[in-house]
């Protein structure tokens, strides 16, 4: 099968500021989410959706085109790092398989325990599925809407039946050179110790947040910004932990980006905040199939058309 590279779009736009522990999140949230109100009211919508689903961890709504493949790697300085595979189902879902080490596992973490010194990333695989809509479907001047569920597979090690289930809604709009990304996430977390009963966290709301920005200069190159929670697993009880993140996309290639970013966790100090790397490519698997809305207007084209 020929395969086509498609254009992976990182206009965005991201101003933000590393936010140590100094920085409450609920702080970092309403900064992300004000710089992208105030940057982007007046500017106009570009035509098109993007394909990442993600800006640095925090998740977007944008949804692949029917039969794009969206792969992406990435490797921190601690060689921690996460791989993913996308494929869009006729522009309103895609599915995704991966693996990737943002939860952190700690079997010494007891109450009163050091949180910092112990921690180590936990490997776990996930499934995924998404189901959206692109901006402007049904009134001129909605966000892109995305409803996704994540599930990762019982893991091994000391945490036994170690499971991570998300759920998230997300909405996303480019206001011109800005793109803002505002969510929530539902995420369920559970394991059991050894020769312990289980331990679980029910259903947790949290909000994420996300901000791009491409300087008109620059327009290969884009400064992100993000805030979410991920799961930790310490002894004592599995917990959610925020995640803030800044960094750099660069558009090198037509169809493929590459990003450096610099991620801080809750229960890390500024000191242990880590370097990483990821690559990002989309690629058309076949003839590239009309939306729902060209099809309509096609088909009423004809029926007008006279014999």
């Amino acid at each position: 099968m020929l395969m086509r590279p498609l254009l992976v779009t990182s206009c965005g736009r991201s101003v933000g500021r590393s936010v140590g522990r100094s920085v409450p999140p609920a702080i970092a949230l309403a900064i992300v989410l004000a710089i992208g109100l105030a940057l982007g009211p007046t500017a106009r919508t570009a035509s098109a959706d993007p394909v990442l689903d993600h800006v640095i961890t925090a998740p977007t709504a944008w949804i692949p085109a029917a039969g794009t493949m969206v792969v992406g790697a990435g490797l921190d300085h601690r060689l921690d790092g996460s791989t993913t595979i996308a494929y869009g189902l006729g522009g309103l879902a895609a599915i995704e398989l991966g693996a990737d080490t943002d939860v952190r596992a700690c079997a010494a973490c007891t109450a009163g325990a050091d949180l910092r010194a112990t921690a180590e990333p936990l490997w776990r695989a996930h499934a995924a599925f998404r189901l959206g809509s692109h901006q402007d479907t049904w009134v001129r001047g909605m966000p892109a809407l995305a409803l996704a569920t994540r599930v990762t597979p019982a893991a091994g090690g000391p945490f036994h039946a170690a499971r991570v289930t998300e759920i998230d809604l997300v909405a996303s709009r480019v206001l011109g050179p800005v793109r803002v990304h505002v969510g929530a996430s539902l995420t369920a977390v559970g394991f059991r110790a050894d020769g312990e009963r289980a331990r679980e966290l029910g259903p947790t709301l949290r909000p994420a947040a996300g901000l791009e920005w491409t300087p008109g200069a620059y327009p290969r190159t884009s400064l992100l910004a993000d805030l979410a929670w991920v799961a930790r697993l310490d002894a004592a009880a599995p917990r959610l932990e925020w995640v803030a993140d800044w960094g750099v996309r660069y558009q090198a290639l037509r169809w493929g980006s590459i990003e450096l970013a610099v991620r801080h966790r809750e229960a890390e100090g500024l000191g242990a905040s880590t370097v990483l790397v990821r690559v990002n490519a989309a690629f058309s698997t076949g003839r590239p199939s009309r939306s729902p809305r060209q099809a309509v207007a096609r088909s009423s084209s004809s029926s007008a058309s006279p014999q």
